[in-house]
């Protein structure tokens, strides 16, 4: 039985090693030349043109994105700010996503994108120098839940466009 079980095991290990792609995915290291540390990556297929959007954000105010699936890399900017600490972004095509930066008071912010980095809208700030941002999640437009002073939260956007910052702090998610 241990003989057939093993013979078994080392075709279908031998069919795998076999396939085209099997062997054809593996990682690539790019070199960017950029003093960061990237904290958070995000992709998006890009229903035009069956590319995926590639979006990464780390320290020292980097935002990157690809519409080539990671062939080409553009560097983004939010214009007026200092320099801020990004530690998440999410996806949702090549033209939306939201941001997060982290830092006490003011620094602990969510912006968004709807043209794809050019311009960037404030969506979320507050100024308790005790505040921190620590990460961002997505399952939708509308629902966002956020890490902040280790504890999740959701941001629920306000569907009234009189807003100034898009949302509003929600109920906290309970650990489970």
């Amino acid at each position: 039985m241990r003989s057939r079980t093993a013979s078994v095991f080392l075709a279908l290990l031998a069919l795998t090693l076999g396939l085209p792609s099997a062997r054809a995915q593996s990682w690539v290291t790019l070199t960017s030349g950029i003093d960061t540390n990237l904290r958070g990556i995000s992709a998006a297929k890009i229903a035009a043109t069956g590319h995926i959007a590639i979006w990464a954000s780390g320290s020292h105010d980097v935002i990157l994105r690809s519409v080539d699936d990671g062939a080409t890399w553009t560097r983004l900017s939010i214009p007026g700010q200092p320099e801020l600490d990004f530690r998440g972004i999410v996806a949702f095509d090549d033209k939306i996503a939201y941001l997060v930066s982290s830092g006490e008071g003011n620094k602990s912010k969510i912006h968004k994108t709807i043209d794809g980095g050019i311009n960037w809208e404030l969506q979320y700030t507050v100024l308790n120098i005790a505040f921190f941002l620590d990460s961002i999640a997505c399952t939708s437009q509308r629902k966002i839940p956020v890490a902040a002073n280790h504890r999740w939260s959701s941001l629920e956007s306000f569907a009234s466009a009189g807003s100034s910052h898009g949302f509003a702090q929600g109920r906290r998610i309970r650990r489970k």
